[in-house]
């Protein structure tokens, strides 16, 4: 098991990358603090991990809250004595151009897609420290690479994340703690489902989605997962300030399909 004994904390733990990341990381393993507010899906989460002999723990969690971040990762220490690994695996996205879009939605979006990973990385810095170091994980976007009209929001928040995630490899390396993030690509989830079948021809969208994918598939979380996993195990211990990119090629390639009218 490459995270056994290993203690996480999954900021988002109910999203679907921050789900296939703490199965994952149980099965590796680790012991699991699943963070989020969705209280029912946090507690059968787990209970699906402990029935297969895993551990795990809930944490409620507002991660717009900087005194509910410091509880988060005092219920880690309280529940498994050390912290070795974070994940930060929360998103908020809206639609909006720099001209249109609302303070408020700007604000959120910063405030759970870029401040709440710094919150969080800093009150869980003190433990990885003590634990001898460890490996903090941003979850951000190919719209931090390019993007796409009607994103201004999102793509400028979940950029900013590889900005946070180098400055934190240089200030917390002198303490062996990593930073490093993944860029995941389309991969399907709940609102990639919902947006795909909200437009008028669904099956004609999926196909040219397809196209854009030169390992011919899109992307399933737990393609997410697996790359979390080697980032937060051994075998990236001379990984800090980088960025995965897990697209299945799709930024690869020069795509010419929207509709700039």
């Amino acid at each position: 098991m490459k995270l056994r004994d290993k203690v996480a904390i999954i900021a988002g733990g109910c999203s679907s990358f921050g789900r296939a990341i703490a199965l994952r990381f149980a099965a590796e393993g680790a012991r699991v603090v699943i963070a989020d507010q969705d209280v029912e899906s946090g507690n059968r989460m787990v209970e699906s991990i402990q029935e297969t002999r895993g551990e795990a723990t809930f944490s409620t969690v507002d991660v717009t809250d900087e005194a509910a971040i410091q509880a988060m990762v005092g219920d880690a220490i309280v529940a498994y004595g050390s912290i070795h690994i974070l994940v930060n695996a929360t998103s908020y996205r809206c639609e909006g151009d720099a001209l249109t879009i609302s303070l408020e939605d700007w604000q959120k979006s910063h405030a759970i897609n870029l401040e709440s990973s710094w919150l969080c990385a800093r009150y869980c810095a003190p433990f990885l420290k003590t634990a001898g170091g460890g490996s903090i994980i941003h979850l951000s976007s190919t719209h931090a690479l390019r993007t796409m009209p009607r994103q201004f929001a999102y793509a400028v928040s979940k950029g900013g994340l590889l900005a946070l995630s180098r400055s934190l490899a240089i200030d917390y390396g002198p303490h062996q703690i990593r930073s490093n993030v993944i860029v995941p690509g389309y991969i399907q989830s709940d609102h990639t489902e919902r947006k795909l079948q909200s437009s008028s021809d669904p099956e004609a969208n999926f196909r040219r989605i397809l196209a854009a994918h030169p390992l011919g598939r899109v992307g399933v979380p737990e393609d997410v997962a697996k790359a979390a996993v080697f980032l937060a195990g051994d075998d990236a211990s001379f990984i800090t300030g980088s960025v995965l990119t897990v697209d299945g090629g799709r930024s690869a390639v020069i795509q010419e399909l929207t509709d700039w009218r």
